[in-house]
């Protein structure tokens, strides 16, 4: 198949691409590498800044690119906020995908309108970004941004559209499903995010993926690995 990856977040699609090369199929990622983490992307589309010239010239080159992705046997989004512009501006890229290529799928990977609207909710989960049990976590500025933008904004507005409108809706973590399939359960599929194994050793090259039945990759554990095993946790200061 042709496929389109639209987006990135933290190198989803990039190691999703070299999956379904794999398989035997064409794939293209356009992205801007998820800002400051650089991920691989097969057509650059960065904004260099929030200036008004560059904004001009990012939304020439968004246009410039979008419009030769056409026929695409499948188109898949990261998130209906999958370029960086204003919401309404997304809306007519969007629907210019739509008209030519065959499926859309949108992804639900991270901030979203249902994701906030489920976590206000206060019962569908026990914590998470915006709640801890009954507590509504609104005290918070960037939370309030967000609350602002996806309850009740453009955002909220394509976001709604898009997922009515799109052919399948991808939820990458068990807590995105619970936010979509209650809502759209015949077009929700739970796939975890793809990952590409490696064993412990330094120096090694990636372990050698083979297909399994049920379309399963597995890789041989590294008997090798020593304990303890000591895991970094980044946080964003921002968040």
């Amino acid at each position: 198949m042709k496929i389109l990856l639209l987006g990135e977040y933290s190198n989803v699609h990039a190691t999703l691409a070299k999956g379904l090369r794999k398989l035997g199929h064409q794939v293209t990622v356009v992205s801007d590498g998820d800002g400051w983490k650089n991920y691989q992307r097969d057509i650059d589309l960065t904004r260099r800044s929030l200036s008004h010239t560059d904004t001009l010239l990012y939304y020439m080159r968004a246009w410039k690119t979008i419009s030769k992705c056409k026929d695409y046997d499948v188109v898949q989004i990261i998130n209906p906020m999958f370029l960086e512009l204003q919401a309404r501006r997304i809306k007519p890229f969007y629907k210019y995908l739509r008209r030519h290529n065959h499926r859309i799928v949108m992804c639900a990977f991270g901030m979203d309108h249902y994701w906030v609207k489920t976590c206000l909710d206060c019962t569908t989960f026990r914590y998470s970004d915006f709640n801890i049990g009954k507590h509504q976590r609104t005290e918070e500025t960037f939370n309030q941004q967000y609350i602002h933008d996806w309850l009740q904004g453009d955002k909220q507005q394509l976001n709604t559209y898009i997922a009515h409108d799109c052919d399948h809706i991808i939820t990458g973590l068990c807590e995105y499903d619970m936010c979509y399939r209650p809502l759209f359960p015949t077009k929700t599929t739970y796939i975890p995010f793809p990952i590409e194994p490696q064993t412990a050793k330094q120096n090694q090259p990636t372990t050698q993926l083979q297909a399994q039945p049920g379309n399963q990759l597995q890789a041989q554990p590294d008997s090798q690995l020593q304990k303890p095993i000591r895991i970094f946790i980044g946080i964003q200061t921002t968040r």
